[in-house]
């Protein structure tokens, strides 16, 4: 088994590259094919085989794992897509084997073995070029399309990343995981987390815990509405990115080392204070402006504002915004108090301000819970008179999986069946999104009077 259609659509992999000082390297696919190739030829013409299993014997160390993984489209639905080395050397070695011991036969076997170094000369170049590239101790970081890459865990060529000797980086990537895909960086500078904290104030679905684990995020979130106040998340994911990421960390690299304590302090505290000024701003106000990204029809990104009234969601914006701070006291209180002192006074007033919302807020969805609970009943009850009355469904259904094709009245029967099933979907969602939100709120209220005793407010 030679694993599932891989194709390789780069021609070359960055790397961030320590000689005296940082740089970004473009490194192009070597070709390691092509030689062996020649070889091959000549090999078979003068029956001598030694440089062939020389050129073997080299690329062989060189792909070391069994198996090799590489995500297509970043931002996709995963697919697992391998490409299994071992099974490659096997096949090979056992063709070479034959051409020598059968010369009667060896034009048709090279052929064959021709014919599996083309199949797979694009993955085997990448994979070489990549696992090269590893072993060479100047390459601090490089790009790939690795699936998953958090899980790795891959030290050096993975996550972590040691910048300078007071600063290192995180890097986060989940490739080809659809809604769920991500790719970011976490600056930590003497062990502080370096947080964005305008990011909580500029976009409207941000949590409080996604802005204290990322400095920078390499990828763009998309969310739309349905008819049950559902948010669907989408992620568009770009693989040049990875040059953003590597010309950030220069850029960091760059601070002289006699001013990065102050560097990194500024920026703290400023983005801090800016953040507590658009929440007054924001309690102050009927409107509030976010920021979203939306795609161009030439695919570049642009981000726009647009006006969220904020008491059209199901928990105001002033209520879930000014509260979601207390994440940020509970992880990083002793770092980002300094020097805001003022600004930690402002929020404390924001939050007595806003604590009785909380709390009617809290007991209205609750008393929006029964309604929710009621819709699903009959969205249930629907769903199953309509199987009652058209059993056939199920075996549409089993139908479609198999990717069969319908006559136009079992295509109509499918469509009333699927819409019923999706409503109920949508109620169920809609119900957890509304239970999720009220322990939220429960936690909110704990979280802020627990705060109140610490500090002294």
């Amino acid at each position: 088994m030679m694993g599932q259609t891989l194709d390789i659509i780069d021609n070359e992999i960055l790397t961030l590259y320590k000689d005296d000082d940082l740089s970004i390297k473009r490194n192009e696919i070597i070709d390691f094919i092509s030689p062996i190739r020649q070889e091959l030829i000549s090999s078979v013409r003068t029956r001598e085989f030694s440089d062939l299993k020389l050129l073997l014997k080299d690329l062989f160390e060189i792909l070391y794992q069994e198996e090799y993984s590489y995500c297509n489209k970043l931002d996709s639905s995963y697919k697992k897509t391998l490409f299994y080395c071992s099974d490659f050397k096997y096949k090979i070695s056992n063709l070479l084997l034959n051409i020598i011991q059968k010369p009667n036969e060896s034009q048709y076997l090279s052929g064959k073995f021709l014919e599996v170094l083309d199949v797979h000369k694009n993955k085997v170049n990448y994979f070489a070029t990549l696992s090269t590239l590893q072993k060479d101790q100047r390459n601090l970081l490089i790009a790939n399309r690795n699936a998953g890459w958090i899980k790795k865990g891959w030290n050096k060529f993975g996550k972590n990343l040691q910048i300078t000797e007071d600063l290192q980086g995180e890097i986060f990537a989940n490739f080809g995981y659809g809604k769920s895909s991500y790719f970011y960086v976490l600056i930590t500078y003497k062990g502080i987390p370096i947080t964005t904290f305008t990011d909580y104030i500029r976009y409207e679905f941000v949590r409080a815990w996604e802005v204290i684990r990322c400095t920078r995020r390499f990828y763009y979130v998309f969310y739309k509405y349905d008819e049950f106040g559902n948010v669907r998340r989408r992620v568009s994911l770009n693989y040049g990115e990875w040059n953003n990421l590597m010309s950030y960390v220069i850029s960091l690299a760059n601070v002289p080392e006699s001013d990065r304590e102050q560097f990194f302090l500024n920026y703290i505290n400023q983005e801090f204070r800016t953040m507590v000024q658009q929440l007054e701003q924001m309690q102050n106000s009927e409107n509030y402006i976010f920021y979203k990204n939306t795609e161009e029809k030439d695919g570049n990104i642009k981000e726009v504002p647009y006006t969220v009234g904020l008491k059209e969601r199901l928990l105001t914006y002033k209520t879930e915004k000014i509260f979601g701070t207390l994440t940020f006291f509970t992880e990083l209180s002793k770092h980002f108090l300094i020097g805001n002192r003022d600004s930690v006074n402002k929020l404390f007033t924001l939050y007595k301000l806003q604590f009785p919302n909380l709390q009617k807020e809290r007991l209205e969805m609750i008393s929006k819970t029964p309604i929710f609970e009621e819709k699903l009943t009959e969205a249930e009850k629907q769903l199953q008179t309509y199987i009652h009355e058209n059993w056939q469904v199920k075996l549409l259904e089993k139908k479609a999986d198999k990717l069969e094709e319908f006559t136009i009245e079992e295509q109509e029967m499918y469509d009333d069946y699927m819409e019923k099933k999706d409503k109920v979907t949508n109620v169920q969602d809609g119900l957890r999104n509304l239970s999720d939100t009220i322990r939220r709120v429960e936690k909110y209220e704990k979280d802020y009077l627990e705060l109140c005793e610490t500090f002294s407010y």
